[in-house]
């Protein structure tokens, strides 16, 4: 396509001349009212975050939590976490009876909201007139018997009611909505709850709490990012260039290109996520590189016409060295693109997505470069260049003549820093996302460290019997394996099916059942409940039953070892059965790792693609090497530099890898395109003279 563009313009090159301005202005008024659609588009842009995002579908791990939260009837969404904190305690009558209200008015707020609980909601076991009731909790037990009846019971404290009594949770539960509709009825939730109890410091946590203040910081972000790229553009251009239209061309090019980058994302439905936040410093970057390096040039061969020749014709200078320009930018988009599009071959979803947003905004950067900037150029004036940029750049022959100095320093350079990279920070946090000063970061690490845990890990265990659980051998085992666990401090809370029969058989004057026969009864009671908590502790044919804990967001091999260790600790406690487990303990670090070592490792493959493109268009494998080989400093410098601050990996840092690899051939190809073009117009020069007539 490159070569025929090129032939079309040389044969046709006097009639392009002829009618020049008024095709400029044609083609420029087309793209404006382009751009101008695209601004009405933009709005509808969808900005989402989700931890979710970044797990592989089909995974083993994905699956298996997937398959436990079906047994158990688990809700696929995490639940909207509204804290309460009041300066006495909540165990009042008073206030216990405006929660009861508050609450069943949340639960009424939306359809979408499936169901709400809160301290004064909860369903237990007490004693009634003729055996024992199971109801609301706390309008079952008498007031006065409130504290020690939800103190002393894990399955309350802390995970609804801290140990102060001064900070209690209503728990949410959504069906999947729109992000805009969940931060809605969070909001609502608020307003509803903090009228209840002005005197009350009502805040929002949890997962969606963090997704939706994710959301909402990402559409900060991008209008941040514009204004950045906007003002790094302009630093750069005033580097290089005198005169305001210089400035003034590829910006407009760089505003163009992303606002139509980002109507096409809005127009098709692609959201802008933690990874396309990059993306407007992304096409900054390219519209200015292609523009500049065509602007230097025609800047160039106006000034050699000035000296060489009398009134040359600036319209003939500009399309030749547009001409001259067109394959070396065209390479540098093809080899962008295919860096990016290589990483979409990853099974992620937000990965895939990325690859191929960034990839496709890519040849919308090429594509207003070469339709808008020749029109822009015959327009203005002629650029002019600084004049450090016709100095003669004698730094480019040290290069050259110390070449085998130059080849080993680099090599010992990346070298070091590969070796100082092997030893790169696999151990983030999970919910340091959000800056600390954000309100849905700061509740969640609140409800994280004094309600219980933020992080669910499951522990099955089955037997291939029916009914295996009414064996009161094995509830006194499950409720020892909770006891132990609720005593190590990686862990908030931990509940398991043994708590609710003890409780059940508390009412009743004893412990835990004794028998087979106690157990199933028990187990029978909760059946009565208007909404069974047994369904998430135990099968309906009694063969598995779970134990669930909830971790603190401790660093992620902490959290490895802990799942490995409660695992181990299981299989001990019940020789023979089924053990597995579940929850976002299990999946969330183990697949971000394995992401990002695919990310950062795996970068070969977007080389091999970039290799065959070169390959094909230098048709030399010497030069092909020559282009490759250089941009193999870029990651290894970032490996480094990421292992040397110790910064956690997440799979938004290593993404930064593919960028680093995409953005390091725009020069590379930019420079071997300029000296290809340069030998094949002197024939025999040698690649020395040609690097140093370039620089």
């Amino acid at each position: 396509m490159t070569s025929k563009l090129l032939n079309f313009i040389r044969k046709n090159e006097f009639r392009l001349l002829r009618g020049a301005r008024k095709g400029s202005l044609l083609l420029l008024g087309g793209l404006i009212f382009l751009t101008l659609a695209g601004t009405l588009v933009i709005p509808r842009l969808n900005t989402h975050y989700s931890m979710k995002q970044f797990l592989p579908q089909g995974h083993p791990l994905v699956m298996a939590d997937d398959k436990a939260k079906a047994r158990f009837q688990l809700s696929e969404l995490e639940p909207v976490l509204v804290v309460l904190e009041h300066p006495h305690t909540w165990l009042d009558e008073d206030r216990i009876h405006k929660l009861r209200s508050a609450t069943e008015r949340v639960a009424q707020l939306d359809p979408a909201v499936e169901k709400a609980i809160s301290l004064a909601t909860v369903e237990g076991a007490s004693p009634g007139r003729g055996g024992i009731t199971v109801g609301r909790l706390l309008e079952l037990t008498p007031p006065e018997n409130w504290s020690q009846r939800v103190l002393g019971d894990p399955i309350l404290t802390p995970q609804i009611l801290s140990q102060d009594e001064r900070t209690t949770v209503v728990v949410a539960t959504l069906s999947d909505v729109p992000m805009a509709k969940m931060t809605e009825i969070q909001e609502k939730m608020r307003a509803l709850l903090q009228e209840t109890f002005p005197e009350t410091k009502v805040s929002l946590g949890g997962v969606p709490a963090v997704q939706a203040e994710m959301s909402r910081v990402l559409g900060l972000e991008l209008r941040n990012f514009l204004g950045l790229s906007l003002a790094a553009s302009i630093g750069m251009l005033l580097l290089f260039f005198r005169t305001v239209t210089s400035v003034l061309v590829p910006l407009v090019l760089v505003v163009m290109a992303n606002v139509l980058s980002l109507a096409w994302m809005a127009a098709t439905g692609v959201p802008f996520t933690v990874l396309t936040t990059t993306l407007p410093v992304l096409v900054a970057i390219t519209v200015v590189s292609m523009s500049t390096h065509t602007m230097l040039r025609y800047a160039s061969d106006w000034d050699l016409a000035l000296r060489t020749r009398t009134n040359p014709n600036p319209l003939r200078i500009l399309f030749r060295s547009y001409r001259g320009l067109l394959l070396p930018n065209t390479l540098t988009a093809i080899t962008t693109a295919v860096g990016f599009l290589a990483v979409s071959i990853t099974e992620v979803p937000l990965i895939r997505q990325y690859g191929w947003t960034v990839g496709v905004s890519i040849f919308v950067c090429w594509f207003v470069v070469i339709v808008a900037l020749p029109p822009l150029l015959v327009l203005a004036p002629v650029p002019r260049a600084r004049s450090f940029t016709e100095a003669k750049s004698r730094w480019a022959l040290l290069p050259v003549a110390f070449k085998k100095q130059t080849v080993v320093a680099i090599t010992l350079l990346c070298a070091l820093l590969a070796w100082i990279g092997k030893d790169l920070n696999w151990s983030p946090h999970l919910f340091d996302d959000l800056p600390r000063d954000q309100e849905a970061r700061r509740t969640t690490e609140q409800i994280d460290a004094h309600l219980g845990g933020m992080i669910p890990l499951g522990l099955t265990v089955e037997f291939p019997e029916e009914n295996a659980w009414n064996d009161p051998n094995r509830l006194e085992r499950l409720e020892r394996l909770a006891a132990r666990w609720r005593t190590d401090e990686r862990v908030g809370s931990a509940v398991s099916l043994a708590e609710f029969l003890r409780a059940a058989g508390q009412v009743q004057g004893r412990g835990m059942p004794s028998s087979r026969q106690q157990a199933a009864e028990d187990v029978f009671l909760y059946t009565f409940a208007d909404s069974n908590p047994l369904r998430h502790f135990l099968t309906a044919d009694g063969r598995a039953a779970r134990l669930q804990l909830r971790t603190h967001d401790v660093p992620a091999t902490s959290l490895q070892r802990l799942v490995r260790e409660a695992e181990a600790s299981a299989r001990d406690a019940f020789p023979g059965a089924q053990v597995t487990t579940s929850g976002m303990a299990t999946t969330v670090h183990e697949l971000h790792n394995e992401l990002s070592r695919e990310l950062i490792y795996g970068f070969w493959q977007a080389l091999a693609l970039i290799s065959v493109v070169l390959l094909f268009t230098f048709r030399s494998l010497r030069w092909t090497i020559a282009a490759v080989v250089p941009n193999l400093v870029p990651p290894v410098t970032l490996l480094g530099a990421l292992a040397l601050f110790d910064t956690p990996i997440k799979p938004g840092i290593a993404v930064i890898f593919s960028i680093a690899l995409g953005i390091s051939f725009d020069n590379t190809i930019y420079l071997l395109g300029r000296l290809r073009l340069i030998q094949k117009t002197k024939r025999g020069l040698p690649v020395a003279k040609a690097w140093y007539q370039e620089a």
